[in-house]
């Protein structure tokens, strides 16, 4: 004798069959719907494959003037990138790798300039001075500790 839950699973299986003449051959909806639902999820990293830069590059960023502007990232591979900084344009092809890199002319002093990727913008960008500023662990001397503080003006 069957017990109950098999006979739940013996109806189960034989409505959800995929040749099931009850279903008329198809799935019921509530099962497609998951099913597809399932595959539409797993497929999402895919579709949105989009053109991706190196994590130094955001909005409010500065280049340096005077110097090439070099721009790179990653892409699916052979995918077309275009880039712009203000009227400068540039364009470029990913390697079999997906790897991309671009160089815009140099430039002078800017500020408020939009840098586009593809699809990707990026605001309040400038061009100017860029520093490089490390250390500064003597920056906590106070003068007064200093040997030849008599010897100063002050």
């Amino acid at each position: 004798m069957k017990s109950f839950f098999q006979s739940v699973a013996a109806v189960y299986d034989r409505r959800t069959s995929f040749h099931n003449p009850e279903c008329g051959g198809h799935r019921p909806p509530l099962q497609r719907l998951v099913i597809t639902a399932t595959f539409l999820f797993a497929a999402l990293p895919f579709a949105n494959a989009e053109v991706k830069l190196a994590d130094n590059f955001s909005s409010g960023m500065v280049f340096q003037r005077g110097k090439p502007i070099p721009v790179w990232g990653q892409a699916k591979p052979d995918e077309a990138v275009s880039v712009s900084l203000g009227e400068a344009k540039a364009t470029a092809k990913a390697d079999k790798n997906g790897a991309w890199r671009v160089s815009l002319p140099t430039r002078e002093a800017a500020t408020g300039l939009e840098l586009q990727v593809n699809n990707q913008k990026f605001s309040n960008v400038a061009v100017g001075e860029v520093w490089i500023v490390a250390g500064g662990g003597n920056m906590g001397w106070p003068l007064a500790q200093s040997n030849e503080i008599q010897d100063q003006d002050m």
